[in-house]
C-alpha cells in the first residue's frame, strides 16, 4: 500500500487486545443485565434455566478476569522492561538522543496508564457480575 502513495495505520498489537477485554466485559455485564431482567419476569420452570446461564456466564467472567490479570502483570513487567532499556540508552547517549529518548518514555508510561486504565475498568466490571 504504501508503495502506491497510501499511508498505512497499524494499531498496536496491546492497543488490540485491551480493546478486546474492555468488548468482551461489556458484552458479558449486557448480558448478565438481560438475564437478571428475564429471571424476574420468568416462571419457576424457567428459573432455573436462567439460573444456569448465569452461573456459565459468571465462570466465563472469572476465566476473562484471570486472563486480564494476567495481561496487566504482563504489560506492567514488559513495561518495565522497556523503561530500563530506554534508560540504558539514555545515560550513554548525547543531549540530542536524551530529548528523544525522554520523550519515548514519557509516551511509553502515557499508554502504559491508558491500556492499565482500560484494563481496569473491565476488571472491575466483571468482578461486578460475579458478585
Amino acid at each position: 500500500m504504501s508503495e502506491m502513495g497510501a499511508v498505512v495505520f497499524r494499531p498496536n498489537k496491546i492497543d488490540l487486545v485491551d480493546e478486546h477485554f474492555t468488548k468482551m466485559s461489556n458484552e458479558m455485564d449486557a448480558e448478565m443485565k438481560e438475564l437478571a431482567k428475564d429471571m424476574k419476569d420468568a416462571n419457576d420452570e424457567t428459573k432455573a434455566s436462567i439460573q444456569k446461564q448465569i452461573d456459565k456466564l459468571k465462570e466465563k467472567s472469572n476465566a476473562l478476569n484471570e486472563s486480564i490479570s494476567k495481561k496487566r502483570a504482563h504489560n506492567k513487567s514488559t513495561m518495565k522492561f522497556k523503561i530500563a532499556m530506554l534508560k540504558g540508552q539514555y545515560e550513554k547517549a548525547d543531549e540530542k538522543r536524551k530529548a528523544r529518548l525522554k520523550k519515548s518514555m514519557k509516551k511509553l508510561k502515557a499508554d502504559n496508564n491508558k491500556n492499565k486504565s482500560k484494563l481496569k475498568k473491565a476488571s472491575k466490571k466483571l468482578s461486578k457480575l460475579v458478585l
